[in-house]
């Protein structure tokens, strides 16, 4: 019995590293291939980049997508923000399109640019620099406007 559990034990502690984060800041970025944008696409080329990840089940939506639009407007000129979700523009009209939200909605259809950048929680972002590597990666709703400013200074 005991020589079971242990063995159960090895095995669930060694699987947590295939859950884990692999990005690494200072390496490059994956491409973000998006099949199709909710809103208009963005001109990105050779600027800094923020990916952030969303889904209508976290609980804390309207403070998440308060703070994306805040950061948007807040760097406009200095880095373009990129919301990505799996559900279809009916189901995140509502939320993620209403007004005249300053950053841009992306429909993973087949969840390829969520794996590609491990996204297996929100909130989560990744932003990348100008040069395509990865800056910072996060919860969202910790990224100050402080580590923005140093960020972007980069």
């Amino acid at each position: 019995m005991k020589k079971s559990l242990l063995l159960a034990a090895a095995v669930l502690f060694g699987m947590l590293p295939l859950c884990a984060q692999r990005l690494v800041i200072g390496e490059r970025a994956p491409e973000l291939a998006v099949e199709q944008w909710l809103t208009a696409m963005p001109a990105i080329d050779g600027g800094m980049v923020m990916v952030a990840f969303y889904h209508s089940s976290y609980p804390d939506n309207a403070r998440y997508v308060d703070r994306l639009g805040e950061i948007a407007a807040d760097n406009a000129g200095r880095m373009t923000v990129v919301v990505v979700t799996r559900e279809s523009g009916d189901a995140v009209s509502d939320v993620l399109l209403s007004g005249q939200p300053s950053y841009y909605v992306a429909y993973d259809a087949d969840g390829s640019v969520f794996e590609a950048y491990e996204a297996h929680y929100v909130p989560y972002s990744v932003i990348c620099g100008r040069r395509g590597r990865v800056q910072w990666v996060g919860n969202t709703l910790s990224l100050t406007d402080c580590d923005i400013e140093r960020i972007t200074k980069k």
